[in-house]
């Protein structure tokens, strides 16, 4: 009856070390993620910007010329 109780305290244990794991897991790839919608962010502003000094080319390719 020990070895019952404490095989079932294991297997709380471990899940409870995996539920843990899983959370920092997804709290980290969370903080990517946001990290991630930032740089986009900026990236989209800095190129809002940018295409001031660009306009779409006459050529068929659709090349960024020199305006």
């Amino acid at each position: 009856m020990n070895y019952t109780v404490s095989s079932k305290n294991q297997i709380e244990c471990t899940l409870i070390q995996t539920v843990r794991y899983a959370c920092g897991y997804l709290i980290v790839e969370l903080s990517n993620v946001q990290r991630v919608l930032i740089i986009l962010k900026e990236s989209s502003r800095e190129l809002r910007r940018l295409s001031k000094y660009f306009r779409a080319g006459s050529n068929d390719s659709g090349g960024w010329t020199w305006s």
